[in-house]
């Protein structure tokens, strides 16, 4: 996660201009400029000098760079770095990048570290983890965990999870959930379940809801359920 508190772009112009910002925040916003601007040398650089400086942030963001860059050791010891120096989200990051990497009790290990640190976002992530590893009661647990403090995508994780177990109610029950909390892009989710159960009205339904909110996969299924009605197989 890019942890930014900028500067506008004013400032960092007329710091740049005037050579006056010597601060680690100066330079970290700078970092952040640039690697808004996929300008990685500059981003890195600026990242250095802030480091340099004392801005932990910093050492987060470089770990970003570095990961997205492909240079995951040194993505690992920024991270590692960060979480050091109580980074909340330095821990979460490499929590990410051990779970792509499958090392998942390291990654396990992190993201307690980051909700230890006060990351309650990263408790969704650990409950994806555990589905990964096929432990669906304790993925089960975190999720739920994770809709206590309000978290949408756990939500929605929890409903997959169960769709995934055939568990078509409880499934139905945490999609509406999320639909309740602005989440419209699972109205698809839901219309696929109900279609798979024969309730080709509420399928319909779901798929035109979802359709109207741009959704083109929606879009597709309620063509397939509208010619399948037409041609009277269903």
């Amino acid at each position: 996660m890019m942890n930014t508190d900028e500067m506008d772009e004013y400032q960092i112009e007329e710091c740049i201009e005037n050579t006056m910002c010597e601060s680690a925040n100066y330079y970290y916003n700078l970092g952040n400029k640039y690697y808004k601007e996929e300008k990685n040398e500059e981003s890195e650089r600026y990242y250095l000098k802030a480091i340099e400086l004392g801005n932990v942030n910093a050492i987060n963001n470089l770990g970003i760079l570095y990961e997205e860059t492909g240079r995951y050791n040194e993505a690992e010891q920024k991270y590692k770095a960060a979480t050091s120096k109580k980074n909340k989200y330095a821990p979460s990051n490499l929590g990410n990048l051990y779970k792509r990497q499958e090392r998942y009790e390291e990654a396990k290990k992190y993201y307690l570290k980051a909700i230890e640190l006060g990351n309650i976002n990263v408790i969704n992530n650990l409950g994806n983890l555990y589905e990964n590893m096929k432990n669906y009661e304790e993925a089960e647990y975190y999720y739920e965990k994770a809709i206590e403090q309000g978290n949408v995508k756990a939500m929605i994780n929890l409903a997959n999870l169960y769709k995934k177990q055939k568990k078509n109610e409880k499934a139905k029950k945490y999609y509406l959930k999320a639909i309740e909390n602005g989440s419209n892009k699972v109205f698809n989710n839901l219309g696929v379940l109900y279609y798979k159960e024969g309730d080709y009205e509420n399928a319909k339904k779901s798929f035109v809801k979802a359709a109207n909110y741009g959704n083109e996969k929606a879009l597709e299924n309620l063509e397939i359920l509208n010619k399948k009605i037409r041609e009277g197989s269903i």
